[in-house]
């Protein structure tokens, strides 16, 4: 493997006048510049870029904190990974942390100078972690929320207002027995931002229609979605119209309406949270809000970047919330 030793020394000169030439850092004569280009040529040196970085203090990489497996179920997350990673292709690579509720890990890659940035997700209204990066001062991005953001630099879906029209275009349809499916327990007790305004959302649509909506708990999977969907209606004979809001788990609501003799939309509507891509594509297609995901990473790796690049001036960007009808939704046949 040919080193900057072995250019210096075909070019005759010192290692550190090769280093400078490369580098740009201070001026080198033309005569001697050529001679050391000749040189890199002719033996084929390859500088090493992962070095030049260290010695700078960079490393070249961004991590992102991915949320629980749980949350990566069903392909959901592909979306903003991609997005992210190809934000950043040009000047950084992408890698993957696994999700921690404590900051000692996050902090431990900034401090051993393994990453440059930092994309943190899953984000809880009361986050200690973040509190911690703060005073540490490295860069990081968050998508998600906290109770205060003051001083953060963060894009987020405006999951409140998703779920208050979801529930406002069923009424508007004339439904008023209306089930959603519930993030689980753990979720909601967990203080995650996402669940604290979609709960917001519903409690808004509630008292501003004058209905009673009917809950039930339900996870991620398309299995939990199919055993959630036919305990709620098993339990409400009346119910018009299912939303859900857990991301990509409509083809376990299709299959236990279908398994129950419900017909989508004559039967039983059905409003989701997901993208549109895929959503348009099941029979019946599904009314959804589309919830960005690709948006989400592009933007949270661009705030990072003007952020790398020594803009300190704190962003906040919330993604809204846009209903697209497709065939799932209609009146009540009764």
């Amino acid at each position: 493997m040919i080193t900057i030793k072995d250019v210096a020394k075909y070019a005759g000169v010192a290692p550190s006048t090769v280093s400078y030439a490369l580098s740009g850092k201070r001026a080198i004569s033309e005569k001697v510049r050529r001679r050391i280009e000749r040189a890199v040529s002719e033996l084929g040196y390859v500088p090493n870029a992962q070095a030049h970085n260290l010695r700078l203090g960079l490393s070249r990489t961004i991590a992102m904190v991915h949320p629980p497996n749980e949350i990566m179920l069903e392909g959901t997350s592909i979306d903003f990974i991609t997005a992210a990673a190809e934000a950043l292709e040009a000047s950084h690579t992408l890698s993957l942390m696994p999700y921690s509720k404590t900051a000692d890990k996050l902090l431990e890659a900034f401090q051993q100078r393994r990453i440059d940035g930092l994309i943190l997700m899953h984000i809880a209204r009361h986050d200690e972690r973040i509190e911690a990066l703060k005073a540490s001062n490295y860069p990081f991005v968050l998508i998600g929320r906290t109770e205060y953001t003051e001083g953060l630099n963060l894009v987020d879906f405006d999951f409140e207002e998703a779920a208050y029209l979801a529930i406002k275009h069923l009424v508007e349809l004339g439904h008023r027995r209306i089930g959603y499916l519930d993030l689980a327990s753990h979720e909601r007790a967990e203080g995650l931002g996402y669940a604290f305004y979609m709960q917001q959302g519903f409690e808004r649509a509630q008292a501003e229609f004058g209905i009673q909506l009917i809950r039930q708990e339900a996870g991620r999977r398309n299995t939990d979605s199919y055993k959630a969907t036919q305990t709620l209606i098993g339990q409400e004979k009346k119910l018009t119209a299912i939303v859900a809001l857990l991301g990509a788990t409509y083809l376990g609501i299709l299959r236990a309406l279908h398994d129950a003799k419900k017909h989508v939309p004559q039967d039983c509507s059905l409003v989701c949270l997901g993208s549109a891509a895929a959503a348009r594509w099941t029979i019946p297609s599904i009314t959804t809000l589309d919830n960005q995901l690709s948006d989400l990473g592009k933007i949270a790796a661009e705030l990072l970047l003007e952020r790398l690049a020594g803009n300190l001036e704190a962003k906040q960007v919330l993604l809204p919330a846009q209903l697209v009808r497709r065939e799932s939704t209609a009146a009540p046949s009764s």
